[in-house]
């Protein structure tokens, strides 16, 4: 049976327990029954009621959520800046903060030049 959406069953359920109060000298077995469902229905009223509040709330924190993290990634970028500026970016010490100390670059050495003299011994 396929599903309808909550407004169908209460559209549905609504009419049905309308014609049966309209009815109810002609179905009174049927009246304790037409009782349970309008108590179900204002249930199912107030449960719709309370879900789609705490739908607005779940956005709602998941918005703030998103910006404290926003705020926190800022910081946390501008703090390591200003350690790496006030310890250097080569101090070892960078590895307690969880960060990799840049490597100073290596020079290369100037090739060993041979002195000109100093070819086979004994020409």
């Amino acid at each position: 049976m396929p599903r309808k959406a909550f407004s169908e069953n209460n559209m549905s359920w609504d009419q049905l327990n309308t014609r049966l109060k309209e009815r109810a000298a002609e179905l009174p077995h049927l009246q304790a029954q037409r009782a349970e469902l309008e108590v179900a229905m204002e249930r199912t009223k107030a449960l719709k009621a309370e879900h789609m509040g705490l739908t607005a709330e779940t956005l709602r924190v998941a918005r703030e959520l998103r910006e404290a993290v926003a705020v926190a990634s800022k910081l946390e970028s501008r703090l390591r800046s200003l350690l790496k500026g006030t310890i250097g970016d080569t101090n070892e010490q960078l590895f307690e903060f969880g960060m990799q100390p840049r490597r100073p670059r290596r020079r290369k050495r100037p090739e060993a030049q041979e002195p000109e003299g100093s070819g086979e011994a004994g020409e």
